[in-house]
């Protein structure tokens, strides 16, 4: 039978259990199968509704993941299908995915094809007629001729007028120059040295000195227990030799 009933505003919301649960097994739930309250309570995340909860609210079926989630719809169903109505319309990615083509007509691609179509043609078609595509192409002149053009051509009599003055004004030009006694006799001129070359000596023997070395070392800070730590000093002279060398 039929468990619990609840709802808001009059309209019945029925929670399905026992044979109803089994025949609505095999029914279309609404949201394409996903939980309404988990799209809502978890800002548009998809779960898939568990056969186990299940509810009819205005005779369509709605399925949650978990009791709680079924409980919650049941408190207040309609405010959670305006609820994940508005989800839907902040990520329009959800639209077709949830198949709420009919609350949202102008996101359904066939109402979209169809208006296109009754727009475009009058046989009912969903398909939009072709446009003509016709190719089209331009020739232009390979090596076209560049015009000959004197650009010192003048045309006006008065223009001219002007140059032949000044050519006229320049024949009777003398250039002139004067030397001072500072620039009298004087050039520029440059010299060249030779720079020194490197030079180095080099000395017959390498001597040097090392002086000893001084090491402290740390003796019994490890072994028995009742063993003294003391301090070894250590002097190595470089210039004595000890033993023998190879």
């Amino acid at each position: 039978g039929e468990g619990g009933e609840g709802g808001e505003g009059g309209v019945a919301t029925i929670v399905l259990e026992g044979e109803d649960l089994e025949r609505a097994q095999g029914a279309e739930l609404e949201l394409d199968g996903f939980c309404a309250v988990t799209l809502v309570e978890r800002r548009g995340l998809l779960l898939p509704a568990s056969g186990a909860f299940c509810v009819r609210h205005r005779e369509r079926l709605y399925g949650f993941v978990d009791a709680p989630s079924l409980r919650a719809f049941v408190a207040s169903p309609d405010a959670y299908v305006g609820a994940v109505l508005a989800t839907v319309k902040a990520a329009p990615e959800l639209i077709h995915i949830l198949r709420l083509e009919a609350a949202f007509p102008a996101a359904s691609i066939g109402e979209i094809m169809r208006e296109h179509a009754q727009a475009s043609r009058s046989d009912g078609s969903l398909l939009a007629p072709s446009q003509p595509v016709q190719d089209g192409s331009v020739q232009t002149e390979l090596h076209p001729e560049a015009a000959r053009r004197d650009p010192l051509y003048v045309w006006n009599e008065w223009e001219l007028r002007r140059r032949a003055i000044q050519l006229t004004n320049l024949r009777q030009k003398v250039t002139t120059s004067s030397q001072t006694a500072s620039s009298c006799l004087r050039r520029e001129s440059q010299t060249q040295v030779y720079l020194p070359r490197e030079s180095g000596t080099n000395t017959g023997v390498s001597t040097g000195t090392a002086p000893p070395r001084s090491v402290n070392y740390v003796a019994g800070l490890r072994g028995a227990p009742g063993s003294k730590m003391k301090v070894v000093n250590l002097v190595y002279d470089p210039e004595i030799t000890i033993g023998r060398g190879r």
